[in-house]
């Protein structure tokens, strides 16, 4: 269940094109098919929702959201548990690697 929400978050970050709605988000004219936020909106959507939609692409992200945000976390935990830095370096790995992959795989399906 963890993993699962883990995964719906790794959505946000390996995949971009999710936030060309949110700059014409809430605009009254977006409801009209003719209207210039429409166009653009659907013209971005278009022509760039596949750029950067792949495995590789993905497991960047995911490398980065594991070494920046993973194990900062776990070394925190672990060092006020009174963990080695082996510890902290192997779990972290394990982060690292996971979040890669989780990446990669959701980059290139999603």
């Amino acid at each position: 269940m963890l993993a699962l929400m883990l995964s719906l978050q790794m959505h946000f970050v390996v995949i971009h094109q999710m936030h060309l709605g949110s700059i014409v988000q809430g605009m009254p004219e977006l409801n009209y098919a003719n209207s210039a936020a429409s166009k653009w909106l659907k013209f971005g959507l278009d022509n760039y929702s596949h750029n950067f939609r792949t495995f590789k692409h993905g497991a960047f992200h995911g490398t980065i959201a594991g070494i920046f945000f993973a194990l900062p976390i776990l070394g925190t935990s672990a060092l006020f548990e009174r963990k080695s830095v082996k510890y902290i370096l192997v779990n972290g790995l394990y982060w690292v690697i996971c979040l890669a992959l989780m990446g990669g795989v959701i980059c290139q399906l999603g």
